[in-house]
């Protein structure tokens, strides 16, 4: 991953999008987000960010249906809720209604349902690509996530192309705003993920 900040991909800012090519077998890496429960006892919902991916999939999974080849979703997320509990569901199965009221048909969608973090959704999903062979690999997450979830998945020596979805952003204001101060956390902790790659590859960790 080389050395310096600049390097190691420390910067959270968008990743543009590359153009995938669809090939005879295609498989398109949606990563979760976490789930909300908008009312007391209610159902699980997938967070706004997470709703972000799951369009960005849908519309990849359209594009790549229209070339008449296999197209298939891959959903990635563990339970997200405080373990050991949880919420009892992985988010995977909780995003899947939504994706298929958007087009996906079931039969298209390829669920790992273990993660719990960014490094273990590339380490979960890797043998999911290569029992199914595809040809070609697009990832999809937000683009504040996108250049960590890059650096797990290629150091796992896997190709993919980056689809980035939007993300909230932080509003100007002259006074401080909660809102503006946990996007600032957040990419704080995008930073953090990085480094941990960045020594798990010093530690010989896979």
């Amino acid at each position: 991953m080389g050395d310096g900040f600049g390097r190691l991909g420390l910067c959270v800012s968008t990743v543009p999008r590359a153009t995938p090519t669809w090939a005879e077998r295609n498989a398109i890496v949606l990563l979760s987000a976490g789930v909300d429960q908008p009312e007391l006892d209610g159902p699980y919902t997938p967070t706004t960010d997470a709703m972000y991916r799951i369009e960005k999939s849908v519309a990849d999974y359209v594009e790549c249906k229209r070339t008449g080849q296999v197209c298939k979703v891959i959903v990635s997320g563990g339970d997200s809720g405080i373990q050991p509990k949880g919420h009892g569901i992985a988010d995977a199965e909780i995003y899947a209604p939504r994706l298929e009221a958007l087009g996906v048909k079931r039969d298209d969608m390829v669920f790992e349902r273990i993660c719990n973090t960014t490094y273990e959704n590339a380490k979960y999903v890797e043998p999911l690509l290569h029992s199914g062979r595809y040809d070609t690999v697009v990832l999809v997450t937000s683009a504040y996530h996108m250049r960590r979830s890059m650096i797990a998945f290629e150091r796992l020596g896997l190709s993919i192309i980056p689809d980035a979805a939007d993300a909230d952003r932080a509003r100007f204001s002259v006074l401080p705003r909660r809102r503006n101060v946990w996007l600032a956390l957040r990419d704080l902790h995008e930073i953090g993920g990085i480094i941990q790659l960045y020594l798990y590859d010093i530690a010989g960790i896979r």
